[in-house]
């Protein structure tokens, strides 16, 4: 297999691992913490002896130089180990970039090899991460990465040999397994409707997700992308994935599903986050302001894919009237003219469109 090794080697240069300043950073850091602790003990025993001496004003200097050199020295550190930082993440992005390329490539040559094969380099590749693959974009912030934009190969694979790729996913979903790799067998799962598993789903994730708050960060997601896949597969789709939505009193499983429709606009996500504003309207109380924007943004993106969400506007303004301006600057972010929803929620003619505010404002000014 010659041709994995070019992405093979790029890959293994530990771009998936934290990286961490080099040492000299932390004992520089230790001395400069030092300077004001001498500083101030110079004030409090050697100043007060000093005083009306000829070497109070040279104690003077150097209590003034001591604190100049922590301020610039401090600056100086905290500014290199946040350029350092960033470069990091510079480097992670072209190499995630530079590998789907390769793996794309990858996939349209392997007609030469078995589905076993094909299914093996994919968890090999998989496994060079540490964090979650996904085949749906926008990728969430920090835990996930897009795995592969192209999903023709799989599109072709899975029905070829639908019996094989059920086998091993089933080995992939065991709770034993690599989280990277669970949560990376249940977006094919929920992606390609395989419902074989969604019963293997089930079990492994609901009796944990009800206790979503007690579990490492690490497993949440691929704990909650097990109820997804196995709910996507369902007819209606998302149907137990709404009922969580609904049920639970944790704002952790709130913010994970209120992501979805953001990588997956499906109508279904019309009735849920209706459904869902709903709950909080009869409870009277304010919707969590993370869940908030995530809804916003989910209705946005559904809109952009062309899908009619003026009702849910329409039967909720009390709780999204207040939220004028961020809808209007989420939909302009995602090139949609809000007109329609800001009239939807201003019965009354009663809220300027951020537009007309600016235009207001600057008439005012001139």
């Amino acid at each position: 297999m010659v041709v994995v090794q070019p992405w093979r080697i790029l890959v293994k240069t530990n771009i998936a691992s934290n990286p961490k300043s080099p040492e000299p950073f932390n004992r520089l850091l230790l001395l400069l913490a030092a300077l004001p602790l001498l500083a101030i003990g110079n004030e409090l025993f050697i100043a007060p002896l000093l005083k009306g001496s000829i070497f109070a004003t040279l104690d003077e200097h150097v209590s003034i130089a001591l604190w100049v050199s922590f301020t610039i020295g401090f600056i100086f550190e905290t500014s290199r180990e946040m350029l350092f930082q960033r470069r990091i993440q510079q480097i992670k992005q072209i190499v995630e970039r530079a590998l789907r390329r390769e793996i794309g490539t990858l996939f349209n040559g392997l007609g030469i090899l078995s589905p076993k094969e094909i299914l093996g380099l994919i968890r090999e590749i998989i496994l060079m991460q540490d964090r979650l693959p996904t085949l749906y974009e926008p990728a969430r912030h920090e835990t996930e990465y897009l795995f592969v934009r192209e999903l023709a190969y799989l599109e072709r694979l899975i029905p070829a040999a639908r019996p094989i790729v059920v086998e091993m996913l089933r080995e992939w979903i065991r709770p034993e397994s690599p989280n990277p790799l669970k949560f990376f067998a249940s977006d094919v799962i929920g992606r390609f409707g395989i419902v074989e598993l969604c019963e293997d789903l089930l079990t492994y994730a609901e009796p944990r997700v009800r206790r979503l708050q007690d579990e490492e960060a690490e497993d949440r997601g691929w704990l909650m992308n097990y109820l997804w896949a196995a709910s996507k597969c369902e007819r209606p789709a998302y149907s137990s994935l709404a009922s969580y939505l609904l049920t639970t009193t944790s704002v952790i499983v709130e913010e994970w599903i209120l992501f979805v429709p953001q990588q997956m606009p499906d109508e279904e996500f019309v009735t849920i986050l209706d459904d869902y504003l709903a709950k909080y309207r009869s409870q009277k109380k304010p919707v969590p302001e993370v869940c908030m924007d995530l809804v916003i943004k989910g209705l946005a993106a559904l809109t952009a894919n062309g899908i009619n969400t003026i009702a849910v506007f329409a039967a909720n303004r009390e709780l999204l009237r207040p939220e004028c301006a961020r809808i209007e600057s989420t939909w302009r972010a995602y090139n949609l003219p809000p007109d329609a929803v800001i009239k939807t929620l201003d019965q009354n003619g009663w809220i300027p469109s951020l537009s007309k505010l600016a235009s207001m404002v600057t008439s005012f000014l001139l």
